[in-house]
């Protein structure tokens, strides 16, 4: 009942539910740890007060050095040596995506996320937070699941790749009005 929750933005106004949803899973008695690539710095809603989950702030991508990128990569490849070649293969052949790119983030993002006990991924958006849900929930051998929302992430911009991430992962379950 461990749960990895990977965002783009967190807390946000905009976008309590996720907050809602996460408190809720909270009181039926499940452990949150989230990771979020930004935070927003805006009005602190009231309800982050009930919040138990860890919230870690993923370093800039563009600001991960050499040095950092190589350990992770060593230490996923020897952990988890199928899976991290299973996923290297997978982002080399979806590069034209820019996976590749990805591939050499989420190793990062996978070697922090390994310290912690949990047992399924979820994000939200079609955005960069469900791309690295995949590669770590690839990487790791762990299910991940993503919330589609809406018109945008369907129809506006949808990532090259929705199809894919969508067929990998355990549900994509869909918002819409």
């Amino acid at each position: 009942k461990q749960l990895l929750y990977i965002l783009d933005i967190f807390p946000t106004v905009s976008e309590t539910f996720i907050l809602n949803e996460i408190l809720e899973l909270e009181r039926k008695g499940f452990s949150v740890i989230i990771f979020a690539r930004k935070k927003e710095n805006s009005v602190r809603h009231e309800l982050l007060n009930n919040l138990k989950a860890q919230v870690f702030y993923l370093p800039d991508a563009h600001k991960l050095g050499f040095r950092e990128l190589f350990f992770s990569h060593f230490k996923m490849f020897i952990l988890h040596p199928v899976n991290y070649l299973k996923t290297f293969i997978f982002s080399l052949k979806n590069r034209d995506k820019a996976l590749f790119w990805f591939f050499k983030i989420a190793c990062y993002y996978a070697y922090l996320a390994r310290k912690y006990e949990f047992s399924h991924i979820h994000s939200h958006f079609a955005s960069l937070s469900s791309c690295y849900a995949m590669l770590i929930g690839r990487i790791l051998g762990k299910p991940y699941t993503f919330t589609i929302h809406g018109i945008y992430d369907l129809y506006i911009a949808p990532p090259e790749d929705l199809r894919d991430r969508a067929g990998l992962a355990k549900k994509a379950i869909t918002i819409s009005n």
